[in-house]
């Protein structure tokens, strides 16, 4: 694997960052296609395949704000981290750091959108943040939409894509592995508004640190139906939570309700579980046990937001928290017309006279 670049070295001039283009860029004033009127420029620049506008992107700072303008990547960008760093940019996908100093460039095939027909480029002095940065700028986005890292401790610097990542604000921060020190690290990242576990989180505090953070939503994914760890829930201090294709038992639900309750949680604006197989259903009995709760008369609007239906024998009530405020608690919810009698979910109030 090839080493990263310092990020603490002064920024670099824009014909050092690619200097491929040197020649180009001394005969710019007279390249015919910048000259053609605005329309017609723009018409020809849609009509490049990705791999070439991508190219024609990197010559100037105008060439790049003209790309960027037409918005032909899209507006969003997504990254993955597990033995490279693989940057998707709409139609484009660019793989740093598989081979020293070779940025690999995939185009989708307009005939089949699975395949890529890959290309490389020798750019032993670009750093992958550069290249983050300047993809950033084409799609003209403020913040990455989804990063997803893969912790298996293949032998990747994971620790240097650590620092060439830091400071950029991530809208979903997916972690995946086994390889504790790394799920860590990147946990830590500051800028996250989502965090997602995709695999079991074994029982112990060594993810109480990420979960305990201050994000917008707070989510795991799982397909066999792990566990819920009630601590783990009470530990979040998310807006949001949800849990997907795990299980929660009805006791573990009818314990968390009590501590939302008497004041955990706090900021709490949504609970939602997808249970798996949850062929035994509900039981109101267990759930509402020892809770003082009153019938429901009106929808919480965090119903219609989540695509959630209600159907005629779903159920619900409402539970007030001590310090006034009023929660609604659903379970036998569905989407569109499916009944998913193993979804269930808990939408808080916003104010406390609700």
């Amino acid at each position: 694997m090839g080493e990263w670049p310092d990020l603490s070295l002064p920024p670099i001039a824009r014909t050092d960052v690619f200097p491929s283009f040197g020649p180009l860029l001394a005969t710019m004033s007279s390249f015919s296609l910048l000259r053609l009127p605005k329309n017609e420029l723009s018409k020809v620049l849609r009509h490049m395949d990705p791999t070439t506008q991508f190219w024609f992107s990197l010559l100037t700072e105008r060439t790049k704000r003209l790309i960027s303008v037409l918005q032909v990547f899209g507006d969003e960008i997504t990254i993955r981290v597990e033995t490279c760093v693989q940057i998707d940019l709409g139609s484009l996908r660019l793989n740093i750091g598989s081979s020293v100093g070779i940025l690999e460039m995939g185009c989708k095939d307009p005939e089949d959108s699975g395949y890529f027909v890959t290309t490389n480029w020798c750019s032993p002095r670009v750093t992958p943040r550069q290249w983050i940065d300047h993809c950033m700028e084409l799609t003209d986005s403020n913040s990455i939409d989804q990063l997803s890292i893969f912790a298996y401790n293949e032998g990747f610097d994971m620790r240097a894509c650590y620092r060439n990542l830091t400071g950029l604000h991530v809208t979903k921060l997916h972690l995946n592995g086994d390889h504790l020190p790394d799920i860590q690290m990147f946990g830590s990242l500051p800028n996250v508004d989502e965090i997602c576990f995709g695999f079991n989180l074994p029982v112990g505090p060594n993810y109480q640190r990420i979960i305990a953070r201050n994000v917008e939503k707070f989510t795991m994914e799982n397909s066999d139906g792990a566990q819920v760890q009630l601590n783990d829930l009470l530990a979040s201090n998310a807006w949001f939570i949800q849990l997907t294709n795990m299980s929660l038992p009805n006791r573990q639900i009818n314990l968390f309700l009590k501590h939302w309750i008497a004041g955990s949680n706090e900021m709490l604006c949504g609970f939602v579980i997808n249970q798996f197989n949850n062929g035994a259903g509900y039981n109101e009995a267990v759930i509402s046990n020892g809770i003082d709760y009153q019938p429901s008369m009106e929808e919480h609007h965090g119903v219609q937001e989540n695509n959630y239906h209600l159907h005629p024998h779903t159920r619900k009530f409402d539970i007030r928290r001590d310090d006034g405020m009023r929660a609604t608690f659903y379970w036998e919810l569905g989407w569109k017309r499916d009944v998913i009698n193993g979804l269930c979910c808990m939408f808080v109030w916003e104010n406390l006279e609700d």
